[in-house]
């Protein structure tokens, strides 16, 4: 997979003009008054290879002789971790799917699961549902209920774990309705809740912990119904990054440890109660994002330099760009998230919109440089381009991100993402509400501490009004 390097921008690049590559903006795009998006950035092109690795087998080959529909199930999933093509690497959904085979026949839903994921694989290549993926996405569903109701003894497992996670996916893949995610999600958190976690202490079990984890925090956010018991914390450090794919030069931000990660539902939804430690995450959360930010320049840098052996990035160093680009796009999500509830607390604090400047503009650039690892390399940049959308305070920031959500559009798998959208800006309308009501109180509260009447600004009294905006009855 030879890469081709490139600083130019969208504009210069598609009328194959020659870029200053100045920033934030070149001079041709500032002369011609238009949008210019990746100038002096660095991005790859990918081109699909032939492998040469005699252990890699050609597409549509079993990786080993096949005996039953275990070992049929095992080639199929080997056959899928071995493509080389960064545009369909699922390093993305886990690092931990390498050690999946190994642990086929030892539960019925996590054979089913597995076999059903590798044939919805091809869904993210063609577009299209077949019915041979129905047939085994539902044959998986079964399997997961018969565990459910006949083997209790097997559903606080890390297999069934992985198993409803497998099957998460697929639906997500095959654009199933929410109804179907909240069932999934409800299956983790009981398994989470149970308690059966705390005794897995491998880096396959903290692996799959971390990300199922992730899910259930993120859905607790928009669905009350969902008690998430973060008792196994203490024993869990994973997150976006699995453990087994960190370099020493590569940041763990606390930002996005699962332990700081199940505090942000309660920020969403009581912020007035906790704004302090709202500011203080917020504070560690853009130090570390500028980090992050700085650290994926010099990987770009170091790949590209004159000094560097003339060869295609190698598949490991592809693996680790893809998770530190989704360990950004989460940062970032989290800051601009917290940065919008303390600009909605205090009005007056600048800063913080020259902070959700440097956010958005980051949040920009990184769609620009994994747009060509669509689908499946950049799958965490949907979310995060929404995020960015509901929280600047620019209308031609938001405008911008407009324009990269509808380029992403086709990674919106299902309806989640607009939901979550949706949801995000009638929680802030919320918030906004409140953070009027506490200012009002707090002037009536000043008004009476002075003995002063609290007056309109023609210097009459002013009358209360109902939030629906109809007056108080003439005769109360």
């Amino acid at each position: 997979m030879p890469a081709i390097p490139g600083r130019s921008c969208e504009a210069c690049r598609a009328r194959k003009k020659k870029c200053d590559q100045g920033q934030p903006s070149c001079s041709r795009c500032i002369r011609l008054n238009i949008r210019c998006i990746g100038s002096g950035t660095q991005r790859f092109k990918f081109h699909i290879a032939t492998s040469t690795n005699p252990r890699h087998t050609p597409v549509g080959l079993p990786s080993r002789p096949l005996h039953n529909q275990v070992t049929a199930t095992i080639g199929s999933l080997i056959q899928t971790l071995e493509v080389d093509d960064p545009r369909f690497c699922i390093v993305s959904l886990g690092g931990f799917f390498e050690d999946v085979p190994r642990r086929l026949g030892r539960n019925e839903a996590l054979d089913a699961a597995a076999r059903a994921f590798s044939e919805t694989m091809a869904v993210v290549r063609t577009g299209k549902v077949t019915v041979p993926m129905l047939t085994d996405y539902g044959v998986a569903l079964k399997a997961l209920r018969r565990v459910f109701v006949s083997a209790p003894e097997k559903v606080m497992t890390v297999e069934t774990l992985v198993a409803i996670y497998l099957v998460m996916i697929c639906q997500n893949w095959m654009g199933g309705s929410r109804e179907e995610f909240s069932v999934h999600i409800n299956g983790l958190v009981n398994i989470l809740n149970s308690g059966a976690a705390r005794d897995w202490n491998d880096s396959f079990s903290r692996q799959i912990l971390g990300i199922t984890s992730l899910l259930a925090v993120s859905e607790s956010v928009t669905n009350h119904t969902f008690q998430f018991n973060p008792q196994f914390i203490p024993t869990t450090k994973a997150g976006p990054i699995p453990s087994h794919a960190r370099q020493p030069n590569i940041a763990d931000p606390e930002t996005i440890k699962l332990e700081n990660l199940v505090n942000y539902p309660k920020y969403l939804n009581e912020p007035d109660l906790h704004l302090l430690e709202i500011r203080q995450r917020y504070e560690q959360a853009k130090l570390e994002s500028h980090m992050l930010v700085h650290l994926l320049n010099n990987m770009l840098a170091a790949s590209s330099s004159p000094d560097a052996p003339p060869s295609p990035p190698s598949a490991s160093f592809i693996r680790m760009y893809i998770l530190c680009e989704s360990g950004a796009g989460t940062l970032m999500s989290v800051a601009m998230m917290l940065n919008q509830i303390l600009r909605i607390f205090n009005t007056h604090d600048f800063l913080l919109e020259q902070d959700m400047a440097f956010f958005t503009t980051e949040v920009m650039n990184v769609a620009a440089r994994v747009k060509d690892l669509r689908p499946l390399g950049c799958t965490f940049v949907p979310p995060t381009l929404c995020m960015g959308w509901v929280t600047t305070p620019s209308e031609d920031v938001r405008r911008q991100l407009g324009e990269w959500m509808e380029f992403y559009r086709a990674d919106f798998r299902g309806a989640k993402s607009t939901d979550f959208t949706g949801w995000l800006e009638h929680r802030f309308g919320r918030m906004r509400g409140r953070a009027a009501e506490m200012e009002r109180e707090k002037e009536r509260s000043e008004a009476g501490d002075s003995g002063i009447e609290s007056l309109g600004e023609d210097g009459t009294e002013e009358e209360e009004f109902e939030i629906t905006g109809t007056r108080p009855c003439c005769v109360m």
